[in-house]
């Protein structure tokens, strides 16, 4: 029997790998790190079955559902989306893919909106909260170090932070969790060496404020204080119910405004909700891995099924993909009408515009550019007998009917009367010189 961590390594996420470096501390020891986008496929090396904290985001890519039956999965802080990032309904998992979560429940749900989520699916579940609440603190690092850690907070918060840090003798560390463009080239090794790291300088700091839910988890585990911080004009923290509640939270114009009128925030220890859940999640690994161990094997569905079930997912994802890029771009095509058409009224783009659809001889090079590019749509032998009867209807400034729907400066002036600008745009039909 094997152990084996899921992870991402295509992510760009510290959170996914905080995630990875906990699920490996709570196995025995680790045999291979897996790709948590391809777990259908064969583990590279076969034999023994791998038993595995299946965690996080499980089912991002559908498609790539259910894991390989060679794997022993423990399901527990998991997180589903009611649609994926195509919009794809979970519902759409109904089938093998479904059958798999619920042959391997209870599931140990990350958050209350997963298990409501598994309730309406008839899948077995307990909420769990996420694996990152089990991680250590480093016995090597000084507590409540004179520092300030500002993960992926807003740059305004940061200014206000700044002005006071001298007088609090408080500096601050500006970090970010989104990983280096690079970071898709390193090893498990490599990136899970990242994560320890960056959770070193966590576990020194006086005080920690995030807007990364992985960050503010880890640093409860690490018992240092921590602030979240969320935009209420357009996200809810109550998505992260339960884990809302077990750390301060704060709107970011909110805490701005308290740091300008106040000075440097007092800083304050952690609620003390967490060590129940972080209890629960060790007991459940504990009990998982060795359910896993001992049981024998699940029976794993028919190759065949599976690849049907799949071939389904890539459909249904592929029709949400087709929905979601046509009103993309359609959203995309009014919103540079709307921006073109306020750039128009502008004094100075109606006068640029203007003098160049007026310039000297203009028009003439426009017509004759036309009549060139109607000429070579006829047959060779057809070209000299129209190109003389156009010039004598130019010279009796009589219409050329065939022109008139290709005329380049008509359609130009056709498309910005459409955009609704210039209301004094020249007429081409009028002035007409003879070529």
């Amino acid at each position: 029997m094997r152990y084996g961590v899921i992870w991402h390594p295509a992510s760009r996420n510290l959170g996914d790998d905080l995630q990875a470096l906990a699920a490996g501390r709570l196995l025995p020891r680790v045999d291979l790190a897996l790709d948590g986008e391809r777990l259908d496929e064969a583990p590279p090396a076969p034999g023994e079955d791998i038993v595995v904290l299946l965690s996080g985001h499980a089912m991002r890519r559908k498609y790539h559902w259910p894991p390989h039956p060679s794997l022993r999965p423990v399901c527990l802080g998991m997180h589903l989306s009611r649609e994926d990032a195509w919009g794809c309904p979970m519902e759409a998992a109904e089938g093998v893919g479904l059958d798999y979560l619920r042959r391997h429940g209870p599931i140990g749900c990350r958050d209350d909106a997963t298990a409501a989520l598994l309730d309406g699916l008839g899948v077995a579940h307990y909420v769990s909260c996420c694996l990152t609440l089990t991680l250590e603190r480093p016995a090597d690092v000084p507590r409540h170090q004179r520092y300030v850690c500002c993960v992926d907070v807003p740059d305004k918060a940061v200014e206000e932070l700044r002005r006071y840090e001298k007088v609090a003798h408080m500096p601050l560390r500006v970090m970010t969790h989104q990983l280096p463009p690079e970071a898709a080239q390193e090893t498990f090794a490599q990136r899970m060496a990242r994560a320890e790291e960056t959770l070193r300088v966590y576990a020194g700091a006086s005080w920690v404020v995030t807007r990364r839910l992985h960050c503010a988890l880890a640093c409860l585990a690490l018992e240092v204080p921590v602030l979240f911080l969320y935009n209420s004009g357009y996200e809810d923290v109550r998505r992260f119910s339960p884990m809302d509640g077990l750390f301060p939270v704060a709107a970011v114009e909110d805490f701005i405004a308290s740091v300008r009128m106040n000075g440097f925030p007092a800083l304050a220890e952690n609620p003390g909700k967490y060590l129940a859940w972080r209890r629960l999640l060790r007991e459940k690994a504990q009990e998982g891995l060795l359910l896993a161990v001992e049981a024998p094997p699940a029976p794993a569905p028919a190759p065949e099924a599976v690849a049907q079930w799949q071939r389904r997912m890539l459909i249904v994802l592929a029709e949400h993909a087709a929905e979601k890029i046509d009103r993309l771009e359609r959203e995309q095509y009014d919103l540079i009408h709307d921006k073109f058409g306020l750039l128009l009224t502008e004094d100075s783009v109606k006068a640029r515009i203007e003098d160049c659809l007026t310039q000297p001889g203009l028009e003439d090079e426009l017509r004759r550019f036309t009549l060139r590019r109607y000429l070579a749509t006829l047959p060779r032998w057809k070209r000299g007998r129209v190109r003389r009867r156009f010039k004598r209807l130019y010279r009796a400034h009589q219409p050329v009917e065939e022109l008139e729907e290709r005329d380049v400066l008509t359609l130009i002036t056709g498309q910005l009367a459409r955009l609704g600008w210039p209301t004094d745009k020249p007429d081409p039909s009028e002035n007409k010189q003879p070529t």
